[in-house]
Parts: structure tokens; sequence; C-alpha cells
């Protein structure tokens, strides 16, 4: 499925915090969720780093939701991403191979994964750290789904085809943990996103290092 070429696209500054209603269509949007009913979904986990920097992932309580990481993506799906990924290299002036696979996350009644960081635990990966979250909503919930920025106090309601960016980073490279954020409780239907993250250097290798 073709991306439109209708909406002007223009280089995003390096505020914290930014989104753009209508980065996708509603029928890019369908097409995504129709394609992702072929993936293969599991419980989402959360990470922490435990003895020599290593990053330990398990389950928890405060993340309700669901994943399907790219390499269950179909391949209508991943040329699909391949034109998605080329506007956002023009919009953040920057290149794929610093992007990290695509996630998708579905959260039902009640979903939701508590106050967290998107940073603060790759500075010493080969790639760096995470600089940017690159978020797009796929559906709009009836009601709750918001990313709410606790420290700014900034709701950012889920709403389809938006696609939401913000810098994990201070300027020495650090860290901001001011950033703190959450997915919010749905309330009433349910909310699907895609998400990746920006390292600082490329991050890509392997059989996936190129969308095409």
């Amino acid at each position: 499925m073709k991306q439109s070429t209708e909406q002007p696209i223009a280089t995003v500054d390096k505020k914290n915090l930014f989104w753009l209603d209508g980065f996708l269509t509603d029928a890019q949007c369908a097409f995504v969720r129709e394609e992702l009913e072929f993936a293969f979904w599991h419980r989402s986990a959360v990470i922490k780093k435990v003895e020599n920097n290593q990053i330990e992932s398990f389950h928890s309580a405060s993340r309700t939701s669901e994943t399907a990481a790219q390499e269950w993506f179909s391949d209508e799906l991943l040329a699909f991403m391949g034109e998605l990924e080329t506007r956002l290299e023009s919009l953040l002036g920057t290149s794929r191979q610093r992007f990290e696979y695509w996630q998708a996350t579905h959260y039902d009644l009640n979903g939701q994964f508590d106050y967290h960081h998107d940073a603060g635990y790759w500075e010493e990966d080969p790639a760096g750290e995470r600089q940017h979250t690159i978020l797009i909503y796929l559906d709009t919930p009836a009601a709750g789904g918001q990313t709410h920025f606790r420290a700014q106090n900034i709701r950012v309601q889920a709403i389809a085809g938006r696609l939401l960016i913000w810098n994990n980073l201070l300027p020495t490279g650090h860290c901001n943990y001011g950033m703190i954020h959450a997915s919010m409780p749905v309330l009433a239907g349910h909310k699907t996103t895609l998400i990746t993250w920006e390292r600082l250097k490329p991050f890509r290798t392997g059989i996936l290092n190129q969308l095409s």
C-alpha cells in the first residue's frame, strides 16, 4: 500500500516533544492493523539493568499489553514500513540505520504501561543511547490511552494516524529523566501503536538491515 505524498514534511527541530496529525491516513492505519493480524503477538515485557550493566527483560504488572516484533511483519507490511521510514528519514534528518527494529503494541480494555523512561540503559552500547522515540497511533480508543508526560503534565491523545516523537536525552547525551511518561489505561475500546527508537549511532545489522 503506497504512502500518501499530499502532506508536506518539514524537518523536525530539536524540541523535546513533537506530534503531527495525519501522518498516516485512516486507510493506511487500517491496512497496518489488518497486516498485524498475521503477526505473532506475545505479552509485552519491561527491562531493567542488572549486574555488569546487562539488561534483563521480564514481565510486570506495570505493563499490560501485547507486542509483535518486526521479524513477524508480513512482506507487504515490511514494504510499507520501508516507505514510511523514507519519510521519517526526511522528517528527522537522520538515517534508518539508526532506527531499532519496529514493534507493534496492542492495549485492550485497561491495558497500560506505567511511568518509565526510554533511555538510561544503553550508554555503553555500540549504537549508543535511544535519542528519539518514534510512536505512531494506529487507532483511536473510545476513552483513555493517552501518552502522559508527567514532568511537563502533557497528555497526548491517541488518535489514529498521529505521529509522536520525543527526545529522550539531554544535550550531554545522558538520559533526560524529565521525559518520564506512561501509556495511560484504555478506558473504552482499544489502542494499537507502532514504535521504534532512533539511536545515536547506526544500530541495524543482518537480514533486517534495510527495509524496501
